[in-house]
């Protein structure tokens, strides 16, 4: 099926079957978990960025970005072997969408990490024998982008998590 079926309804019809997997939930910033990082603690938020920027902290007893990776790589690969034809809809958060994407995109997890994706934006990625087609949601059908589009600058003072 095309894109097209994406865009025919919001509401799932009763023959979709629904999973949830804990292997697509968000990364766990240890310490950070919950934290508002708003500036208010100055030494907080500059411990944040800091090491936010090792891919390999687990922020004390959380989870590094490359043990988040090869989480969302793992489950990708499974839902692949699974559903090797058909569609196939996958509802995460912003973090997880953004590996997600890194590995459907082909693209490195430095420049993933670019990826800020906004409350109200879908995307749609078409596997063909030829490469991956992106798509966004907008104004009631499915656009396509290039994956440029994606890749925003680093969200300025005000991180939530």
């Amino acid at each position: 099926p095309g894109v097209g079926h994406f865009g025919a309804t919001a509401a799932l019809d009763a023959a979709w079957r629904v999973t949830f997997r804990e292997e697509l939930r968000e990364r766990h910033f240890g310490v950070f978990q919950g934290a508002l990082l708003d500036g208010s603690d100055p030494a907080r938020l500059a411990e944040y960025r800091r090491r936010a920027a090792n891919p390999h902290d687990s922020f004390d007893g959380g989870e590094s970005l490359f043990d988040h990776d090869r989480r969302v790589a793992r489950m990708l690969a499974e839902i692949e072997t699974a559903h090797a034809t058909g569609t196939v809809l996958i509802l995460a958060h912003g973090g997880t969408n953004s590996l997600i994407l890194r590995h459907l995109l082909g693209i490195e997890l430095q420049t993933a990490r670019q990826i800020r994706q906004r409350n109200d934006e879908i995307y749609a990625v078409e596997r063909r024998a030829t490469g991956v087609q992106l798509y966004e949601w907008r104004n009631g059908g499915f656009a396509t982008i290039e994956s440029s589009t994606l890749l925003r600058a680093p969200l300025a003072e005000v991180v939530a998590l």
